[in-house]
This record gives structure tokens, C-alpha cells and sequence, in this order.
């Protein structure tokens, strides 16, 4: 195998561990940020859980806590509305980062395989 070939595969193979590296932080990035989300989440919850708890057990009627209860649905919806789009924009923003390192990737193969391809003509050329 010529030198320029052999060049080549090493730069390839390089390129390809660079590539899984970026893709595996673009992921991790994205998994760390839907983690936080989800803490965040937990904690609110925990928090008004236990707030709605107390109020329950305060009310004095049937119909007192089905009011609290009922009262819930409004607020929970939105919150329920307000992660997904948290979690869209996480998964959209990862998303985009690994497009990023796939088009780069494919701009940096098209490179190599272009320079190899030119030297190899060349070659055949001046052999001729």
C-alpha cells in the first residue's frame, strides 16, 4: 500500500474517532440537560405535592377537598405543557448539534477522498 493510501486510512480512522467523540458529547450534553430538567421537575413536585397535602388534610369537607383537587387540573396541565417544551427544545437543540458534527464529518470525508482521488490521477497521469 502506498504512503498517501496508508495516510489517508490513518486520517479516516482519526477523523472517525473525533467524530464518535463530538457525537457522544453532543448526546451527553443533551441527556445532562434533560437530567436537570427532570430534578428541577421532581422538586417542584415534591414541593406542591406536600403543600397539597397539607390543604387536603385542613379542609374540612368532601366537598372543600374536592374543590382543592379540582382546582389542580388547571395548573397541572400547563406544567405538564411547559416540560414538553422544555424537553422539545432539549431534544431539538441535540438534535441540531449532532446534524452539526454529521455535516462537518461529511465536508471533512468529501476533502479526503477528493485530495486522494486528485493524487491518484495525477499519478496516473505522469505515468502515461
Amino acid at each position: 500500500m502506498d504512503t498517501l493510501l496508508q495516510q489517508s486510512i490513518e486520517q479516516w480512522h482519526t477523523s472517525q474517532l473525533d467524530t464518535a467523540h463530538e457525537l457522544a458529547s453532543c448526546t451527553l450534553q443533551g441527556l445532562q440537560s434533560l437530567a436537570e430538567l427532570n430534578l428541577q421537575a421532581m422538586r417542584a413536585t415534591v414541593q406542591e405535592n406536600g403543600e397539597q397535602i397539607g390543604a387536603l388534610l385542613t379542609s374540612g369537607d368532601f366537598a372543600s377537598a374536592t374543590d382543592l383537587a379540582m382546582a389542580q387540573l388547571e395548573p397541572a396541565s400547563r406544567k405538564a405543557q411547559a416540560y414538553s417544551g422544555h424537553v422539545q427544545r432539549i431534544v431539538e437543540k441535540a438534535g441540531t448539534d449532532i446534524a452539526s458534527v454529521m455535516s462537518k464529518r461529511f465536508e471533512v470525508s468529501c476533502k479526503q477522498l477528493f485530495a486522494v482521488a486528485d493524487v491518484k490521477t495525477r499519478e496516473a497521469q505522469s505515468a502515461s
